[in-house]
């Protein structure tokens, strides 16, 4: 036993050597690395303000982000849209407008504007003079849409002639267990609400520790990462009777009479409102047109794109749905086809501050 003892305490010893040795290796030698991770780290937590339909990116924010061992640019314009090249700016405002609403994939987070799906969309969109308006922001679900679009048309003085809608398999976990609309019409949650400048221990030996840094990015190259991002809760609602009757059916329900009201929100008038089908385990309308998730397809009422920006090559039966669906003035609905070929996989990197993984 003492020499078990001993060979603790001798491995604890060396241990702490170690790391001791790599935080000031860390701090010395890859100072500038170092910096980088921990600024774009500090920028994940203070994109967002708050907002009555709980929150926004802030206006006029140019920063780098981290998501993994991802460092990318980010920006948003004077009306709190992710914006880049090809991004509609001040001047495009009398185009036709095309408003793109979704959470973190929408966003893009962890890409360019550019390689994102949207920026890719609206590159294709200024050829045809219309303007093509990022409205995603991570952990949005359709409680939040509607409001938002509704928002966005305000404060750019539009009228959008079509909005395109990226769901998720978590905006019905949203939809029925986290956001809740009070009285007024504000968006509050269910539950309690977090500093964002919380200190995050992960992320701290991330920036510190080269070991720590060396193993994670080891961990997101290996099959470990996948598999772990394989039957998450938000998920399963899709497979597991159980969920689907505790509270996935609730929210298919929630989320549907959310969508319904996105289509009036821009302010398309009552005679607009589209009345919502549930299927099975999919929801989906008569205008919404899947084409295969690499392409991008040009942007008009004939040509429906889904696309993502990150899309996984593994089997689309291991890894949740997602689904585009467009809303135009003219929108009647109906459809059996399943969303399987809009389907994408959100990779198993570190969570984002608001995100949803």
């Amino acid at each position: 036993m003492k020499r078990v003892l001993r060979w603790a305490g001798e491995a604890l010893a060396i241990a702490g050597i170690t790391l001791a040795l790599d935080y000031v290796v860390t701090a010395t030698l890859f100072a500038k690395q170092k910096r980088a991770l921990a600024e774009a780290d500090a920028n994940n937590y203070t994109v967002y303000t708050p907002a009555p339909y709980h929150h926004d990116l802030i206006p006029n924010r140019e920063a780098t982000r981290v998501w993994g061992n991802l460092i990318y640019p980010w920006k948003t314009d004077r009306y709190g849209f992710r914006t880049g090249t090809c991004a509609p700016g001040e001047a495009d405002r009398n185009h036709e407008a095309i408003f793109v609403i979704g959470d973190s994939f929408t966003e893009a987070l962890g890409s360019t504007y550019e390689d994102s799906f949207v920026g890719l969309m609206a590159c294709d969109a200024a050829k045809q003079n219309k303007a093509v308006w990022n409205l995603g922001v991570a952990s949005y679900s359709p409680a939040i849409y509607h409001h938002k679009i509704r928002a966005a048309a305000q404060r750019l003085d539009v009228k959008p002639s079509e909005i395109f809608v990226f769901l998720d398999l978590s905006d019905i976990d949203d939809d029925a267990n986290i956001y809740r609309s009070a009285a007024n019409g504000t968006i509050t949650t269910t539950y309690p609400e977090k500093p964002m400048s919380r200190f995050d221990t992960g992320q701290f030996l991330l920036n510190n520790f080269t070991t720590f840094r060396f193993l994670y990015d080891l961990y997101l190259t290996s099959s470990f990462s996948y598999w772990n991002s394989v039957g998450h809760y938000r998920a399963r609602w899709t497979n597991d009777p159980k969920l689907l009757d505790k509270w996935g059916r609730r929210g298919l329900a929630t989320a549907a009479g959310n969508l319904g009201r996105s289509s009036t929100s821009a302010g398309n008038g009552p005679a607009a409102s589209p009345s919502w089908s549930i299927r099975g385990r999919t929801m989906s309308r008569r205008t919404t047109r899947t084409a295969s998730r690499s392409s991008i397809g040009a942007i008009g009422r004939k040509r429906t794109a889904c696309a993502s920006s990150t899309a996984s090559r593994r089997s689309s039966a291991s890894r949740p749905r997602r689904c585009c669906t467009r809303i135009t003035s003219r929108a009647t609905f109906t459809s059996r086809r399943p969303a399987t070929r809009c389907s994408t996989r959100k990779y198993a990197r570190r969570s984002t501050p608001i995100g949803e993984l």
